[in-house]
């Protein structure tokens, strides 16, 4: 497998790099630096990056202004210890980061409920129209797995390559070192619309249906900070906290997006166990080197040769393995690929019969490479980082929820059997009568699912245990992620 495009990156206090995509490092030199007045990020200086062909480069280096000023507004006590309310240039977002990483662990988890600030959704170019259609974990297991998805991007006339999952017909997870930068000074990595190639496998996990998306929306978890790290050396400093982000797909493209009759097997569902179990596997579609060229096979590999595999103690959100000592490794282009776990569910649509079904538990961040141009995380006894899936429930939700699909919208929740872990499906339409569901493909009835906290959603079953008031009324609160 391989993280992202590139080498870099690392998370609070673990020195280690990220799979970059584009990303960047804050190895910038004062002077002549861009200011947060000018641009929503900062540009601080190049780090190195490998494109899909395995070419190390030199990108623009980012740091998320808008997000940390937003943060420094939510907690005035964070922006005490900093002296300033919110950073202007790469000289304050380096004091900034040594500011977080004190006050962070003064008071662990501080910042998990941060509020997120609904934006506008920016409007499609007038001449944005519907596709025509257009016809890979090293020496890891090949195989299919639909909701895993090659992902290209294009920067100043090079490719990267990262790994994304659908978990919704209009909407990709991936890492949010992965975004596109753009090719101006002023980059915008979040909140606007760029180009990106989407590869989905065939049944034996080669390049299938290959198709360009002129106008996809990224937005970045606002807690990310930005592709911080020194490239001059390979293990760097920063943090990759939040390394997630989701691509969104208009609805001028879904000719072109999975269809939603199939949803267990074109969607990912999402677990909030926090933790993966031995039988977990990494997905992605990254390779090592050519002539393994990136997206060429989407292969997967089990999370127990990367065991110990635990929650951070210096980062609540992530989970932490290690660099196994023999392949399969980690390696560029698997960035944003999920570390998928299996669970035992009932379903409502077969006589409540307990099923088998896959859900994400976190999605790849970076870890450690031996040198800065390395293209697999391959420094022995290094780290390999997940992103937690449960820690971005709130995020997803709301983007989701406020930015486009209004206040009615959540993401149902079902129980595994076993362990009680709640998983999330965002695809289906939330209900609370038969009439929600009316042109529903396939046929749906407002149905209740899993079991204690759950809600209702449309699926193709009778709605057996309607309460008294004859409406399917929603038993989970969506206000509670």
């Amino acid at each position: 497998m391989k993280p992202g495009s590139g080498s870099m990156l690392i998370t609070r206090l673990l020195g280690i790099f990220a799979f970059a995509c584009a990303a960047a490092l804050l190895g910038c030199s004062s002077g002549s630096e861009p200011t947060a007045a000018e641009s929503e990020a900062l540009v601080c200086g190049t780090r190195t990056a490998i494109t899909v062909d395995g070419e190390a480069v030199q990108v623009p280096a980012w740091v998320n202004a808008r997000g940390i000023n937003a943060k420094l507004r939510f907690y005035p006590g964070l922006a005490g210890l900093l002296g300033r309310d919110r950073i202007e240039t790469c000289d304050d977002a380096r004091a900034y980061e040594a500011a977080y990483e004190q006050y962070a662990s003064q008071y662990p988890g501080f910042d998990d409920d941060e509020p997120y600030e609904t934006r506008p959704v920016p409007p499609l170019p007038a001449d944005a129209r519907p596709n025509t259609q257009s016809e890979k974990i090293a020496f890891g297991d090949i195989g299919p797995f639909s909701p895993v998805v090659n992902l290209y991007t294009k920067i100043k006339g090079k490719y990267y390559s990262c790994t994304g999952t659908f978990i919704a017909k209009n909407w990709i997870m991936t890492a949010a070192h992965c975004m596109n930068i753009g090719e101006k000074a002023q980059i915008q990595p979040d909140n606007a619309y760029y180009t990106w190639w989407v590869v989905w496998g065939d049944a034996n996990g080669h390049q299938g249906k290959t198709q360009e998306f002129p106008y996809v929306l990224q937005v970045v978890h606002p807690s990310y900070s930005g592709t911080f790290g020194d490239d001059s050396t390979p293990a760097g400093t920063g943090a990759i906290g939040r390394d997630f982000a989701l691509l969104y797909f208009d609805g001028i493209y879904d000719g072109d997006l999975p269809a939603s009759n199939q949803p267990d097997l074109d969607f990912m569902r999402l677990s909030d166990a926090g933790s993966a179990s031995s039988s977990a596997r990494a997905w992605g579609w990254g390779a090592p080197n050519p002539p393994a060229r990136v997206g060429d096979l989407l292969r997967s590999a089990p999370v127990s040769g990367f065991a110990p595999v635990f929650p951070s103690q210096n980062d609540d959100t992530a989970l932490i393995g290690q660099t196994p000592s023999t392949p399969p490794l980690m390696c560029r282009g698997d960035s944003g690929g999920p570390l998928v776990d299996k669970y035992f569910v009932t379903d409502p649509a077969n006589s409540n019969q307990t099923i088998e079904v896959p859900a994400a538990v976190a999605t790849l961040s970076g870890g450690t490479f031996l040198t800065k141009t390395s293209v697999c995380l391959d420094s022995p006894g290094g780290l390999v980082i997940w992103g937690r899936t449960d820690k971005n429930f709130r995020f997803l939700r709301r983007v989701m929820q406020e930015r486009f699909y209004g206040p009615d919208f959540y993401c149902n929740f079902r129980t595994d059997v076993v362990s009680a872990v709640r998983l999330a499906s965002c695809w289906l339409k939330p209900c609370r009568v038969d009439a929600d569901c009316a042109g529903q493909q396939p046929a749906s009835s407002c149905v209740r699912v899993g079991l204690g906290t759950s809600g209702y959603e449309c699926s193709g079953s009778v709605c057996n245990t309607t309460p008294s008031n004859g409406k399917c009324q929603p038993l989970f609160n969506p206000n509670s992620l």
